[in-house]
């Protein structure tokens, strides 16, 4: 199946990995090809309010993200193609407010849909999906 056949190749390319990396101490390692998941890591926060340290639940994990500076703004222009779930009753008209799901960022856009013609020359702007 497909599922065993992924499997198989990512332990090969795990265990070339191993090999490879096998006579580097675990810091060059880390340096070289980042840290592999299942290892702990400490991260030193620095200018953190006083607040979160008092108020902060310790059985509620903080969860650490980042972005590239390519990543930091919503994008200007992105073309996608959109369909209507069969839940939604609504019809989505141009310019109306949508919230966009990017992996776990979201952001909110008014967009524009538009269709190619068969020649792909130009695109017709449409009013309704």
């Amino acid at each position: 199946s497909f599922l065993a056949e992924r499997k198989k190749a990512l332990a090969e390319r795990r265990a070339a990995t191993d090999g490879e990396f096998a006579a580097e101490a675990e810091a060059d390692r880390a340096a070289l090809e980042g840290h592999r998941s299942g290892l702990y890591v400490r991260v030193r926060l620095e200018g953190v309010p006083a607040d979160f340290v008092k108020t902060r639940d310790a059985r509620r994990p903080v969860i650490l993200g980042g972005l590239l500076p390519h990543e930091a703004t919503p994008p200007g222009l992105v073309t996608a193609r959109v369909r209507r779930h069969r839940w939604h009753g609504k019809v989505l008209k141009a310019r109306d407010p949508v919230v966009f799901s990017c992996g776990w960022r979201r952001f909110q856009s008014a967009p524009l849909y538009s269709l190619e013609d068969e020649r792909q020359t130009r695109c017709r702007y449409l009013k309704y999906t």
